[in-house]
């Protein structure tokens, strides 16, 4: 694992104080987090002669701060990464805390009723809010991840956290709409049965059906109800609106019973060799995107919209590897843009016409569709090991005697990890109810003896290599009890540090600001002019909350596009000349030489030329390289 700085608790009550200056009320925590007062948090203070009592007579190794009214902040806690890869939108610009583990910490303005239920947010994701605490900077191994000043939550945001405490309506087997939410209090009544509304406006009710189930919603919620012809007057202005997506992901029935099918093959089919285990990781990755946002098409096969590079992010994968191995899957069907970066398509995996059971971790079997029967897949999916690479020498352009003017590939040493074969058992063992057999899970992994599973690297000659299990046992993830081997009781956090160690977490970070900036390029490409940034206000800024505001970019900004343009822009801005060359030969170029994370194809190259201007952009080059000549 990575270290941390370790601050002084001085240092830590100084900043403890600070934080009372600004009004946030905050308390001394242990090193496992633990409230050191006798009342936890309930303790904490903005009192600035009874907070330094506190330190006195508590002093701690980390500073806790309240979350809800106390502070006027509510956390949302990413533990798991990936989970954002599953929200329906990315998250706002918002003050951002990294934690030691290579989680986040998105921080909110208060919202009146959000406590610490999770609601219907993706595993791995959970909320802070009334009667909760959070460890904040400059507490060690907390970091300022994002400067940004604190901002209101998104409606949608907000909808998934409410979702266990307002019950979203659903249908009942006779087709009358069944309210079972809690009560709408005077002050929030149109409000709320619009929201309410808009969602049962899914395209399959007409104005009147719209009509009906609204006035049940009020005179089951509503105190006291609305009159019936307000309330048939928000249905109408809500149906003047095209219809929202329905209800998606495993929620629906029809679309949980295709899923559990999905799961079955997967869990069914034995892949072999590193390209097999590669798909296995991308059809993985698709069904825990699909549990939440798939739906049937026009033949019953379960339909995902979503771009290789989202898919590519919760595989561990590349983008270019995603879409390689997609073509050689027959099971899958890719419609639309899905290939193109920033953009999303259909994925569709094809079910057989067989009926497929599905298998229960006790050995006996049940219907498909049951939500016993899932898979959990709560590992991250994880990363193949890295070959050395020797330093790349320029050279000249093949053909010629001109030498090439980008500079060579960087020296890397080899790094070592555990590898999609793992990640493959830890599924295998979580499914089976956290322990298996060792001979059962030779099967399922494809390996011919099962003493291959434990074995281990000569000590004498340093040859050979680890079994699966070996690596995982030495990760503190499995436990080996004779022929039989087990989930350790914290295997998920041995499993998180491991990945740390091998530098796995670091480069999800890397693709997910990557991906971000991706979107962030297509979406404000016909944007232009000064961009509001988040920004320091004065170079004594410590990180804490309440000292961050917004400020007007002044100076010129450079246009958000794609990290291939922004590789192209790099590459020509040092060999204008090369205007000249096809998208093709530009691309290849990047890639040769380590410019851009993948070999780009000569129409992505195009589109990112395009993006930065053109055929005009390449006129200005050229002319710049005629200049200099």
């Amino acid at each position: 694992m990575s270290s941390y700085p370790t601050s002084s608790r001085a240092t830590l009550e100084k900043s403890s104080l600070k934080y009372a200056e600004r009004g946030k009320p905050t308390f001394p925590c242990r090193g496992n987090k633990a409230p050191c007062t006798p009342n936890g948090f309930k303790d904490a203070t903005s009192d600035p002669d009874r907070l330094a009592e506190i330190w006195r007579r508590y002093p701690g190794e980390k500073i806790g701060m309240p979350t809800g009214r106390a502070s006027g902040v509510f956390d949302v806690d990413v533990d798991r990464l990936e989970a954002l890869g599953e929200l329906p939108a990315e998250m706002p610009e918002t003050l951002t805390v990294r934690t030691p583990r290579g989680g986040l910490h998105f921080f909110f303005n208060h919202v009146e009723g959000l406590t610490n239920r999770t609601g219907a947010l993706p595993s791995g994701i959970d909320v802070r809010g009334d009667g909760g605490y959070v460890i904040v900077p400059p507490s060690p191994g907390y970091e300022v991840e994002r400067l940004a000043p604190v901002a209101d939550a998104p409606g949608w945001l907000l909808d998934l956290i409410r979702a266990e405490q307002e019950q979203r309506p659903r249908s009942g087997e006779s087709g009358a709409f069944v309210d079972n939410g809690e009560p709408i209090p005077e002050g929030g009544r149109n409000d709320t049965l619009a929201r309410i509304v808009g969602r049962l406006h899914d395209g399959t009710r007409g104005l009147g059906r719209l009509e009906e189930d609204a006035i049940t919603v009020n005179e089951a919620r509503c105190l006291p109800p609305l009159p019936a012809e307000e309330v048939r007057r928000i249905a109408r202005s809500v149906f003047r609106y095209e219809p929202c997506k329905p209800v998606a992901g495993d929620r629906v029935p029809e679309t949980a019973a295709a899923l559990a099918r999905v799961e079955e093959i997967i869990m069914n089919t034995v892949y072999r060799d590193k390209g097999g285990k590669t798909r296995r990781s991308l059809a993985v990755a698709w069904l825990k995107i699909a549990r939440k946002h798939a739906y049937l098409d026009e033949n019953g096969n379960p339909s995902l919209d979503v771009g290789y590079r989202q898919w590519a992010l919760e595989a561990a994968v590349s983008r270019r590897t995603a879409m390689d191995q997609v073509r050689k899957m027959e099971e899958f069907r890719v419609d639309g843009e899905g290939s193109q970066s920033g953009k999303s398509g259909t994925i569709t995996f094809l079910l057989p016409s067989a009926p497929i059971f599905t298998t229960l971790p006790t050995g006996g079997r049940i219907e498909e569709g049951c939500e016993d029967s899932r898979a959990p897949f709560t590992a991250s999916r994880l990363r193949w090991s890295s070959p050395p690479r020797k330093s790349g020498k320029r050279g000249v352009v093949t053909g010629t005697r001109r030498v090439r003017q980008s500079v060579g590939s960087k020296a890397r040493d080899a790094v070592e990890r555990l590898g999609k074969s793992c990640e493959n058992a830890v599924d295998d063992v979580e499914a089976a109810g956290g322990s298996m057999r060792l001979d059962d899970l030779a099967a399922k992994l494809g390996v011919k003896r099962t003493r291959d599973l434990t074995r281990r690297v000569n000590p004498k000659t340093g040859k050979g290599r680890d079994g699966f299990v070996t690596k995982l046992v030495a990760a503190g993830v499995f436990e080996v009890h004779g022929d039989t081997v087990a989930l350790v009781d914290e295997w998920l956090e041995a499993l998180n540090e491991e990945r740390e160690r091998s530098g796995e977490i670091a480069l999800f970070r890397r693709d997910l600001a990557q991906y971000n900036r991706e979107s962030d390029g297509y979406r404000n490409r016909s944007k232009g002019g000064a961009t509001a940034v988040a920004r320091d206000a004065t170079p004594e800024a410590d990180g804490h909350i309440g000292e961050l505001h917004l400020v007007e970019e002044l100076d010129r900004q450079v246009p958000a596009v794609s990290p291939l343009a922004e590789g192209v822009r790099d590459y020509l801005d040092k060999n204008p000349s090369d205007a000249r060359r096809t998208p093709y030969w530009i691309g290849t170029t990047l890639w040769s030489f380590d410019l851009f994370d993948g070999k780009p194809t000569a129409e992505e190259t195009a589109a990112a030329i395009e993006d930065l201007g053109g055929a005009a952009y390449l006129e200005e080059n050229l002319r710049r390289a005629r200049g200099v000549a």
